[in-house]
């Protein structure tokens, strides 16, 4: 509340200020003769000011150097021609939601924001040309995004289309609105909106790609494990072909052994079937 109270209040000072000053510099150029210049605004401030507060402005704030720099800029980008024009409309003084007001009262019904664009930006009340060619334009690519051929179908006002064809608000201001209150605030409000549903788009986006990322890990460690598996598998079954052709060997080598004695005639114990060296040596001793 107190920010939209803050809000409105800075934009009627604003406007009651600049008001001032145009009534101001009007009178002094009726009574010298001659284009006024800022001083001359000194003894002329509105009813509603005091006279020493208004002349310490015109003294103190508006005839420093800086801010008559400030005002020759703005000035300079009023006048800088847009879309083969300057920035023109028909509303003069009156603010947006006073002429939204004056045509709801006048129709009898509600009026959205495009309406009320075209009243302030075709001439004749609205019904004749558009006053440059960048409302015209604006007009048209509005609709082309609605889908709609004339106002009699007009649907309700979309803020993101608008907003699409305009560009985003400078400096306060919106193409069109000025610095409508209620329209930055929606426009402030939908940009949120679509900036959550940005955001959670890309976190969604984000925890798909983790999760695609966390099963391919999942597959590639399974695939390893399954590798691993099958080398630990062949390693024990060639082990166990090794222990195997080691006990055949050692069993082939026992038997080789074996048919060798029997062929020297060792018949003992550990010879059967012949002689060890010992006994025919005590055998020939005996002889």
């Amino acid at each position: 509340m107190k920010k939209v109270w803050n809000e409105n209040s800075s934009e009627r000072y604003r406007a009651s200020i600049h008001l001032a000053k145009k009534a101001a510099l009007s009178s002094a150029q009726k009574d010298l003769g001659r284009k006024p210049d800022i001083l001359d605004m000194i003894g002329r401030g509105p009813d509603w000011m005091e006279a020493n507060i208004w002349n310490d402005l015109v003294k103190i704030h508006w005839n420093k150097e800086d801010h008559k720099i400030k005002c020759e800029i703005a000035r300079q980008n009023k006048m800088t021609a847009k879309d083969g024009s300057t920035t023109k409309h028909t509303g003069g003084s009156i603010s947006f939601g006073a002429h939204r007001e004056r045509m709801k009262k006048d129709l009898g019904r509600d009026v959205d924001e495009f309406e009320v664009f075209e009243r302030m930006h075709k001439r004749k009340q609205g019904t004749g040309e558009f006053v440059d060619s960048k409302s015209a334009r604006v007009s048209e690519q509005y609709k082309e995004r609605q889908n709609v051929d004339d106002q009699s179908t007009q649907p309700s006002f979309n803020l993101k289309s608008w907003c699409d064809v305009v560009g985003e608000p400078c400096k306060g201001r919106v193409y069109g609105f000025g610095r409508n209150q209620h329209f930055r605030r929606s426009y402030n409000g939908s940009s949120n909106e679509m900036y959550s549903h940005e955001k959670n788009k890309e976190l969604s986006q984000e925890i798909e790609d983790m999760r695609a990322i966390s099963k391919r890990m999942e597959e590639e460690i399974t695939e390893s494990k399954n590798k691993l598996e099958l080398v630990i598998k062949e390693n024990r079954k060639r082990e166990e072909q090794l222990i195997e052709e080691g006990r055949q060997r050692e069993e082939n080598l026992k038997e080789m052994v074996r048919k060798m004695i029997q062929e020297v005639g060792y018949t003992n114990h550990l010879y059967p079937g012949g002689s060890s060296p010992r006994e025919r040596r005590d055998k020939r001793n005996k002889d």
